[in-house]
């Protein structure tokens, strides 16, 4: 049994409701409030020599474990807890880390009077912040929300390595409203504060177990193991939670999700959405390690790996992409965005004049069609688009360690960017340049940190005495806001206009003659709401067209999957609507002929990643870079075209397997204002 220790009544000491009242934050959910501390926590111990680890693994699990077995091993409350808790079996969420240094550092205060460990500022103390520069902590309160999930009971268990070997801990912490009439610990102490630790003890004081035999039994209540061979990290085990409770809490603050809202009546898929609306910069992101030599983030629940969904999870998908275009441009290396349907995209660095270089962090922006959504982009952040006219902007801010600090449609952030209209939206994503220092070195990084609130979820101006730095956050945003509009203007300028409709006979005219056949059957684009098109031609062959991915202005990639039967088959680009007026005109010659110019559209490369030749079960998988004419048993794939540019790709069989082609075709385009459409005829039409 785990020995309990209630410390004092002292002048000036924290109490059980002092602490649970310390995140003063009631716009924001419980859950949305313990996924951002938790994730914070875990990152903030990565291993910043990672060697073979690449990434901070963290795996949410819910499950259930039986109320006696853990209130036997709680000295002096087991009986009334156990009588206050009335279900057999009862809910717990654990946080579990990996590649993380655990919860080290000394336990006694005469052993820590330099520098408090780990350990003794996450279970002992309170208001003990964060000393790291690059820290998502700083003002050592948002641990407090985890004795806001359940009853207040919270566990900790923890391995890490010191001076060569394995060191174990485990620990509880409770804490209660002391005023309450109802409270545990008044029947055990009246001049109690509403908190108490559960372990061991020496000479008096509180103190982890660190045996490995009555740790590993104990984590068997909750069906978890101990960490093993090289591992290191922190389980934080929260039980006697009430998931229903939870729900409401973030359903009645995220007011504006509605009935389309698949993940609000369900704790694992909620947990999942909040995680990737706070921390989507961060997951999986490899540009973040290879940036700052620090572990990316894998985050899991309930073992299942969390991914990016091109359909459920596109937005995140999109804040991600925004997030590198930025961070890397903090760096002048510039990044080809992996986003699906985009309309427009800029990334810039907004200045700050106080600065040494005046670089204060990049906006990286984008326009993409509503359509492309599962669901309104507001519906994933739980906000209201609070206007009758097109859409307003959103624009998240974040610092060095990638959590999205907040994101907003109006206030100082975006109240001055325009509407969009109903069927696009404006997404930005400033990311604050971490190496930007002021003209006396104090760094940038710090003081907007300074700024932030105990749970991290605002950027204001703060007084640093004897500096004078102005009005840093006014600044940036009032300029990023500024360099947004102005994009925007500079597009509503040069966007070409499009004559559509007109007569697809003067579309041939511009085509080389290969391959060349009849009407196209389907478009991809203007069309970004279809994930996917099929085009079956007149033999049976069909063609797939997916995912649509611009790399720039000039360049496109296009996944696609050809079921191809024994016969020749020809893939064709050919055009849909003129270009602007401009490019129509210079098309012509003074005579009225037309000018022999490179078709506007050409197919640069193809790439093959599969082909499965209809034998069995044999199935061949090659990465393959075609440019001109490649073979492949009875597969033969040229790229064919005149001496300016290639127009066809042309696919023959000569056998009587069907077979499977996947891959993607890289388009090169020389006029965006030209719409075009992918075609499938049967060879020779």
């Amino acid at each position: 049994m785990m020995k309990i220790n209630i410390p004092e009544q002292t002048p000036m000491s924290m109490s059980g409701s002092s602490v649970l009242s310390s995140i003063q934050n009631n716009s924001m959910s419980t859950i949305d409030l313990m996924i951002r501390e938790s994730l914070q926590n875990s990152l903030d111990a990565g291993i910043d020599n990672i060697g073979i680890y690449r990434s901070v693994d963290v795996n949410y699990t819910i499950g259930k474990f039986t109320k006696t077995n853990l209130t036997n091993e709680l000295e002096g409350i087991s009986v009334d807890l156990k009588n206050k808790i009335k279900e057999t079996e009862c809910s717990f969420i654990s946080i579990e880390d990996k590649n993380t240094v655990g919860l080290n550092g000394k336990i006694k205060y005469s052993d820590a009077k330099e520098k408090y460990g780990n350990f003794r500022k996450l279970v002992y103390e309170i208001a003990k912040p964060q000393t790291k520069e690059d820290a998502g902590g700083s003002w050592g309160y948002g641990k407090t929300v985890y004795f806001r999930v359940g009853i207040g009971l919270v566990v900790f268990y923890t391995r890490f390595k010191e001076n060569g070997e394995y060191v174990e801990r485990l620990a509880c912490t409770y804490i209660e409203d002391e005023t309450k009439y109802n409270s545990l610990l008044h029947n055990i102490k009246r001049n109690n504060r509403g908190i108490a630790w559960f372990g061991d003890e020496q000479n008096g004081s509180p103190y982890p177990i660190e045996n490995h035999d009555y740790i590993s039994n104990f984590l068997k209540i909750f069906d978890l193991k101990c960490y093993a061979g090289r591992e290191t990290g922190t389980k934080i085990i929260i039980p006697f939670i009430n998931k229903k409770e939870l729900l409401n809490d973030i359903n009645y603050k995220k007011e504006y999700w509605n009935n389309n809202c698949f993940w609000k009546d369900n704790f694992e898929e909620t947990l999942e959405n909040s995680i990737l609306q706070w921390y989507a910069p961060r997951i999986n992101n490899k540009n973040y390690k290879e940036m700052f030599d620090k572990p990316f983030l894998k985050v899991y629940i309930n073992n299942q790996k969390i991914k990016f969904n091109d359909d459920e999870n596109y937005f995140f998908k999109v804040i991600s992409e925004l997030y590198n275009l930025a961070l890397l441009n903090n760096y002048n290396i510039s990044y080809n965005p992996d986003i699906n349907h985009i309309l427009d995209h800029d990334v810039k660095t907004v200045k700050y004049s106080k600065l040494k270089g005046q670089n204060s962090g990049s906006i990286a922006f984008c326009k993409i069609p509503i359509k492309s959504f599962e669901l309104s982009p507001y519906t994933y952040i739980g906000i209201e688009n609070n206007t009758s006219n097109g859409n307003r902007p959103i624009i998240g801010f974040c610092r060095k360690p990638g959590m999205i600090v907040d994101y907003q449609i109006s206030n100082k952030w975006a109240d001055k960017i325009p509407n969009t209209p109903e069927d696009e939206i404006l997404i930005g994503i400033f990311v604050l340049n971490s190496n930007a220092i002021f003209k006396d070195y104090f760094k940038l990084e710090l003081y907007i940190r300074k700024s932030e609130m105990a749970d991290h979820n605002a950027w204001d101006d703060v007084y640093i005495e004897e500096k004078n730095y102005g009005k840093v956050v006014a600044t940036i945003c009032k300029n990023t806001k500024k360099i947004i509009q102005d994009s925007l203007k500079e597009n509503e300028l040069n966007k070409p206009r499009r004559i559509i409709g007109i007569s697809q006979k003067l579309g041939k005219l511009f085509l080389p003659t290969i391959g060349y056949g009849s009407t196209p059957q389907t478009g991809i684009k203007p069309k970004p709401k279809e994930r996917s098109t099929i085009t079956r031609s007149r033999n049976g062959s069909t063609l797939k067209i997916g995912n649509v991915i611009n790399i720039n202005n000039t360049l496109s990639i296009i996944d696609f999957e050809l079921n191809l039967l024994n016969h020749n088959v020809s893939i064709d680009i050919s055009i849909l609507g003129i270009g602007n007026l401009n490019t129509w005109n210079n098309l012509m010659n003074k005579d009225n002929t037309i000018q022999k110019k490179a078709f506007p559209i050409n197919i640069k490369q193809i790439q093959i990643s599969t082909i499965s030749i209809n034998k069995g079960s044999n199935e061949l998988r090659i990465p393959v870079d075609i440019k001109d004419n490649y073979l492949y048993d009875e597969l033969e794939i040229t790229l064919k075209g005149d001496e300016i540019n290639n127009s066809s790709i042309v696919f023959k069989n000569h056998e009587n397997n069907k077979i499977l082609i996947e891959g993607k075709i890289t388009l090169e385009t020389h006029d965006k204002g030209f719409a075009y459409s992918i075609k499938l005829t049967k060879g020779g039409e």
